[in-house]
């Protein structure tokens, strides 16, 4: 265990692949002390399979080391190699380096920290890409739904009778004001 000062604002966990403990183990600890779901702690076993090491978090300090001592002790209990550590968390940003990163975004399926030159950056080149358009339904679909499996999206389609279409269209012209952009996809034939 890395020992993390005590006025550390956010500690990261890192685990280490081990070749001795077994995955069933590792997706429970996650499970059970970490609170994930099984499909994420599936996903998160096979990123540290292929990497060799995954971090979890950030968390506030006190909240991390408690997740580490509990898993900790689960693992000690079990007797199993696997090493978690914990390391803190730099307030810098993730692209730029610049420091005091307060905004976190997810991006590719992993959390970033930006400060706010970046996050206005990331802005601007996303008003670029809508003013620029798309040519294809699936490049809009991969550039709004970025870090997501395909295999994860669900589409609904949903009709409502005549004398409800004023009221669901109020509702949709609220929920999509500006500053949100929506893309509608007009199908020529069936």
């Amino acid at each position: 265990m890395d020992q993390v000062s005590p006025d550390a604002g956010a500690i990261r966990l890192v685990f280490h692949d081990d070749d001795v403990t077994p995955h069933e183990f590792v997706v429970e600890l996650l499970r059970s002390v970490f609170g994930k779901p099984e499909r994420e702690a599936v996903a998160f076993l096979s990123a540290i399979d292929k990497r060799g090491t995954l971090a979890c978090g950030p968390y506030p300090a006190t909240v991390g080391k408690a997740l580490l001592e509990a898993a900790q002790r689960r693992i000690r209990a079990a007797g199993y190699p696997l090493l978690i550590t914990g390391e803190a968390v730099n307030d810098a940003c993730d692209l730029c380096g610049a420091p005091a990163a307060r905004t976190e975004v997810r991006l590719a399926g992993r959390t970033a920290c930006l400060c706010s030159a970046c996050v206005i950056a990331v802005a601007n080149a996303s008003a670029h890409a809508l003013e620029d358009g798309f040519k294809l339904a699936c490049d809009a679909l991969a550039w709004h739904f970025a870090g997501i499996p395909q295999n994860g999206l669900v589409t609904m389609v949903r009709q409502f009778p005549g004398h409800m279409r004023t009221d669901v269209q109020i509702a949709i012209d609220r929920l999509f004001a500006a500053p949100i952009h929506f893309f509608g996809i007009h199908e020529e034939h069936r």
